[in-house]
């Protein structure tokens, strides 16, 4: 005789029988979520300096612009000097 073996499965409520195939949140330490922490109170910061220092050089680039015109205008429109 042929006898072939049935296996029953018993149903997974709430998932509770398949946690062997889930992967377990990460533990972090105390000293990881600390700097994890601190990062991120420093990161409007350091995005506020960014935007700052971005203004300082597009208006630093602004100024240099008009001085350069002011003073090729006060040079009378030369753009190279005379070569005599």
């Amino acid at each position: 005789m042929n006898h072939s073996t049935v296996v029953e499965e018993k149903p997974v409520v709430n998932g509770a029988g398949d946690r062997s195939k889930r992967t377990a949140p990460a533990r972090t330490g105390l000293l990881t979520r600390l700097f994890g922490l601190v990062l991120l109170s420093i990161l409007p910061a350091l995005l506020v300096q960014t935007y700052n220092e971005i203004e300082l050089r597009k208006s630093r680039e602004a100024e240099i612009r008009e001085n350069a015109l002011r003073a090729r205008q006060i040079r009378g429109g030369r753009t190279r000097p005379d070569r005599r």
